[in-house]
């Protein structure tokens, strides 16, 4: 950790004031306003976890936001996944977060990575050492936003689901199912206790305070649903960590949890509710997933030929300032600051 932080000091000093990409040019318009808006009484301010030196806080939330140890706190968060690189790659990739004004990272974790085959210990060093790369986010002074799953989605093979677990007989994915659910509760406990046993969850003074169950789930029976609720929370209580609070994203979403959103505008998420209808009524707004950045090479956000995710730099902070304005406290950009720390990796 104090390797790490020498690096830190020194990449700050050189790329504090040259922030770059589109992620710097979106946050240059959308920073000023978040802040202007954040100097009222009734509207969070932004968040430090480096202010906090290490010792244990609380978070929870009401309807205008998440609060640490009682405060109203705003996040400007970015997407990273540690498996897209090295262990070489990830302290340029956080220099750049935090160059970019940043003080949240969310991280996926990969099932099929981690376990790759059904029994032994699994695969936890290395490039899959995720509990590292939190690390390293803590010494650069960034909250993190875990998203567990297993299922994550994230463009990643099968969702992140091991092969192993299709073979077996009688399996059903993402309901309710004996199979699917042991599996599932397993390797959610796996990583939960992982991140505890390096002292990373809130209460222990770590920088882990949001924590993602399921993914993007669409409707399915509700047992299911609360059961994934329930079983989270258990995980967490098990480890001490059970104030840290639990969101679901885009789609159902159990009683326990936040529901959040996914998309390029956000802002009639808001303006509904949510899909559970407590959003800015008893949860506060979170976009997880800002989206975009996957446009072909030489492609115009303009038209063909980009991909779907192909964006402007205008309709992004256009859109985050909407989201703001609806009284929105955390956004996300997904893809787009891996692209610009996939760029800057190649040269």
């Amino acid at each position: 950790m104090q390797k790490f932080g020498k690096i830190n000091k020194e990449r700050k000093v050189q790329t504090r004031h040259r922030p770059t990409g589109m992620a710097a040019r979106v946050l240059a318009r959308v920073i000023p306003f978040a802040l202007l808006v954040s100097r009222s009484h009734a509207t969070p301010g932004a968040a430090s976890f480096a202010s906090l030196g290490g010792r244990p806080y609380k978070v929870a939330y009401d309807e205008r936001a998440l609060t640490i140890n009682g405060e109203r706190a705003l996040f400007l968060s970015g997407s990273l996944h540690y498996p897209r690189g090295t262990p070489d790659d990830w302290n340029g990739w956080l220099d750049d977060a935090v160059s970019n004004g940043l003080n949240m990272v969310e991280i996926y974790v990969f099932w099929n990575l981690h376990m790759p085959t059904e029994h032994g210990a699994g695969v936890w060093s290395g490039g899959a050492n995720f509990t590292d790369f939190i690390e390293r986010c803590a010494s650069r002074g960034l909250f993190v936003y875990l998203r567990v799953g297993p299922y994550v989605c994230a463009e990643w093979t099968y969702g992140g689901i091991p092969l192993w677990l299709a073979q077996k007989e009688g399996v059903r994915f993402r309901e309710s199912n004996p199979v699917w659910q042991a599996a599932m509760e397993d390797f959610f406990q796996q990583v939960v206790q992982r991140t505890a046993a390096a002292r990373q969850f809130a209460p222990q003074g770590g920088p882990v305070m949001l924590v993602q169950v399921e993914n993007e789930l669409q409707p399915t029976d509700r047992p299911y649903v609360d059961w994934c609720g329930k079983m989270a929370e258990e995980a967490l209580r098990a480890v001490g960590a059970g104030s840290v609070p639990l969101t679901m994203c885009n789609g159902e979403t159990a009683a326990n949890s936040i529901n959040t959103c996914n998309g390029e505008d956000c802002a009639p998420f808001a303006d509904a509710r949510g899909q559970s209808g407590r959003v800015l009524v008893d949860q506060p707004a979170l976009w997880t997933e800002n989206e975009g950045g996957f446009a072909l090479w030489a492609g115009s956000a303009a038209g063909e030929p980009s991909y779907f995710w192909a964006r402007s730099v205008s309709e992004l902070a256009r859109n985050s300032l909407r989201w703001f304005a609806r009284g929105g406290s955390l956004i996300n950009y997904y893809s787009q600051l891996h692209a610009r720390a996939c760029a800057r990796a190649r040269g």
